[in-house]
């Protein structure tokens, strides 16, 4: 329900103040409607107000409140920088407080006071907090971001800052911002700066102790202005390094005794967590400069050494490089005939051997003795081990090398001996004795692989009588998991080969098989036959065949001797001066006869095989179809020769040859120019008897056959192209060797 506002102009207020001026208040109890001033209003004593007074502006000398004062919009308190404003009781500010000043005073002379407490009661994880903010327009590095300050008063009544906290910004680029914290305070009227703290370390300053125990019993310090030392100086008791591992990173390390003839002693201790102390290592030094170790065992760290000498004469350190112990710039003695032990019982040890046969002896335990390391030399004039294996094990490619080195000026070198002296028994009985071997091992590929046994090398007696000892060598190798097949031995004076080996001589410049001069090589193992060279005798090379006989097969078989140029007798050099053939054809021939019997000769080829002068070139014709057939080169085709065609391709009067194989086959275009050559009974015009054998063999009217009768026909050639060394009243052996010359029938 709205309310009629009665409007109280000036004169009305006139006489209102007039008619209470005796008393000098005004006493308004307008309850039912609201008083409303036009203009100014001037209240020289008091205004009780019991309701609410809505002004643009309230000027005042002293304002009461018996209540509570709202006010709306914005509200200035004093025009100049000297006015005071006091509040008594507590102050609320509800939304941000702002002061635009250069001091903020908080001063109370009540004990513990002044208090300032922030708080935050919102009920999440995030704390009240306070910035310090430096807000420029041009930040630098190293500007101070903040700055807390702590002073008093000195007994002259001036003040002086007691310690500060200052924040600096140290790097100002986006995304890598860091900044670092200096505490600071006087020391003897200066301003001393002990710590630094940054993100990622600490610094405490030079020179300055932090000390540890109500009275300073002990400190830490890096003494800048004395030896530059870092010293942690321990308290009347010692000294207490606990940790998984405790490192000294520094040029030296001093421990030093504060009692003058006292002793210094190093003192670790390992702890359970069970407040006993399990073991303890003891290195104490006296005032004599005796230093003394107590301890079950010592490792020490790699790359320290342990240095002798005032002028670190022999240093003594594991070395990681080559994975040993090293004694540097000097020797280490241990004197004759004295041990270095190793292992609790004193299971093995090194010792020079004085007083024995003057041996190094190096004793390995019940187990055996590992040598290990990127290389192990031995210098000496004997190396004698009575261990039963001896092993060198390394995981690198191509190691580990064992070498055996002479550096003397003469012109011995050094020897690796295998000696087996059985104990007991006569000479006969060390008959076939195996001296020593070398064995080559690996894995197999099966599912878990098994050590195998892939060659061997191998020393034996065969002899042992005093005055005609006999011994030989053998190499063996696996054939088809057959172990130490043997497959050469030298048995003197002989060479024997294994029936599945082959005896090579490997390519290279000037390669040589050498075998001395009358000194037969034998084949078989009952020496069935022999090669030697006849130079006490006859001068010859002595190719001595089996009962059986001697063949010869190859690619190639060379006659006569072997070219030489210039003044090399290496006759290994030099082109041969005849090669026949000139092609590859793996079925070549022998050139034996087997048997006595005219008939017998014959069984050593195969129809269409031969040998003697040959030459693969150019292509077969179709209708060369047989191995065999006579042929006639026209171009590059070889063509099969017929009589009765003295100028086509088939022409009887060009270069002859046999066909060694057929139109499409693995070696088309080999043929036979002169030599000796199995035909098949398909290819006569004419049969053949025992009685044929030395006659003459013509072309056949039939292209690619032969016959052993002469045309009359008119316009045939007659021309000769071999001759019958034998036959088996079927097929004919022809020695092959067509006529330059030939007659045109009339």
């Amino acid at each position: 329900m709205s309310k009629r506002v009665k409007r109280l102009t000036q004169p009305r207020l006139r006489r209102i103040m007039k008619e209470f001026a005796s008393s000098g208040d005004i006493i308004s109890n307008i309850s039912a409607s609201t008083m409303a001033i036009s203009g100014d209003a001037q209240i020289t004593g008091s205004l009780i107000v019991s309701g609410c007074i809505s002004a643009s502006c309230f000027q005042v000398d002293t304002l009461t409140a018996r209540s509570t004062i709202e006010q709306y919009g914005s509200t200035n308190f004093g025009d100049s920088a000297d006015d005071l404003h006091q509040f008594t009781g507590s102050v609320r500010v509800d939304g941000d407080l702002s002061f635009e000043s250069e001091y903020i005073y908080i001063t109370s002379s009540t004990s513990t006071r002044p208090t300032i407490y922030i708080k935050n009661s919102n009920a999440d994880n995030q704390p009240p907090k306070m910035f310090f903010i430096k807000s420029s327009s041009s930040p630098a590095v190293n500007d101070q971001a903040g700055y807390l300050g702590f002073a008093a008063y000195n007994n002259a009544n001036e003040f002086f800052e007691v310690a500060s906290i200052r924040s600096y910004a140290y790097n100002l680029t986006n995304g890598s911002e860091n900044g670092y914290l200096s505490f600071a305070m006087p020391y003897a009227g200066a301003t001393k700066y002990p710590l630094y703290m940054w993100g990622q370390m600490a610094k405490w300053a030079d020179d300055y102790p932090v000390y540890f125990g109500a009275g300073s019993d002990s400190y830490i310090k890096y003494d800048e202005a004395g030896d530059d030392f870092m010293v942690i100086s321990g308290s009347a008791k010692g000294l207490v390094l606990s940790g998984s591992a405790i490192s000294a990173s520094c040029d030296n390390f001093v421990i030093a005794s504060p009692y003058e003839g006292g002793s210094t002693r190093l003192t670790f201790v390992t702890d359970q967590g069970d407040d006993v102390a399990d073991s303890a290592a003891v290195i104490s030094v006296t005032d004599g400069g005796v230093m003394t170790l107590a301890a079950t065992s010592v490792t020490i760290p790699d790359g320290i050494r342990f240095q002798f000498g005032t002028g670190a004469d022999v240093a003594l350190g594991y070395d990681a490089g080559v994975d040993a112990l090293l004694v540097q710039y000097g020797d280490m003695n241990v004197v004759d005939d004295l041990r270095l032990y190793f292992g609790t019982d004193k299971d093995s040890y090194i010792e020079y051997d004085e007083t024995g046969d003057d041996f190094m002896v190096i004793s390995g335990s019940a187990k055996g003795l590992v040598l290990s390391g990127s290389a192990i030399s031995a210098s000496c004039d004997g190396f004698r081990s009575s261990a039963a294996d001896i092993s060198f094990e390394n995981s690198t490619n191509f190691k580990p090398f064992v070498f055996l080195t002479n550096t003397g000026n003469d012109a011995s070198g050094p020897n690796l001996f295998f000696n087996n002296y059985r104990n007991g028994g006569g000479a006969a009985n060390q008959d076939y004795d195996s001296l020593g071997g070398i064995s080559f091992n690996g894995f197999n590929d099966a599912g878990t692989p098994e050590p195998f046994e892939y060659a061997h090398i191998r020393g034996a007696v065969i002899d042992a009588s005093d005055g005609t000892e006999d011994g030989y060598m053998e190499f063996s190798a696996s054939i088809l998991a057959l172990t130490s097949s043997t497959q050469m031995r030298f048995d003197a004076p002989y060479i024997e080969v294994g029936k599945s080996a082959q005896l090579i001589a490997v390519e290279a410049p000037s390669p040589h098989l050498l075998v001395d001069d009358n000194a037969p090589l034998y084949f078989g193992k009952h020496y069935d036959a022999y090669i030697a060279y006849d130079e006490t005798s006859s001068d010859k090379l002595i190719i001595s065949g089996a009962s059986g006989g001697t063949y010869f097969s190859g690619s190639s078989i060379h006659v006569g001797k072997l070219g030489v140029t210039g003044s090399n007798p290496d006759p290994g050099w030099g082109p041969s001066r005849f090669e026949y053939p000139a092609t590859a054809f793996d079925t070549i021939t022998t050139f034996d006869l087997a048997g006595t019997a005219e008939t017998n000769h014959i069984g050593a080829l195969v129809n269409g095989q031969g040998g003697g002068d040959m030459i693969k070139l150019g292509v077969f014709h179709s209708g060369v179809s047989v191995r065999g057939h006579l042929v006639s080169l026209y171009r590059s085709t070889w063509y099969a020769a017929d009589r009765s065609d003295s100028s086509g391709t088939s022409s009887s009067t060009r270069m002859l040859a046999v066909a060694l194989d057929v139109d499409g086959g693995a070696d088309e275009g080999l043929v036979l120019l002169r030599g000796i050559v199995r035909i098949p009974a398909s290819l006569l015009e004419t049969s053949i008897s025992v009685g044929s054998i030395g006659a003459p063999v013509y072309i056949s009217t039939t292209a690619g056959e032969y016959t052993l009768s002469v045309s009359t026909t008119s316009d045939d050639i007659i021309r000769i192209v071999g001759y019958v060394l034998d036959t088996d009243a079927t097929d004919m052996l022809m020695y092959f060797c067509p006529d330059n010359t030939w007659i045109k029938v009339a």
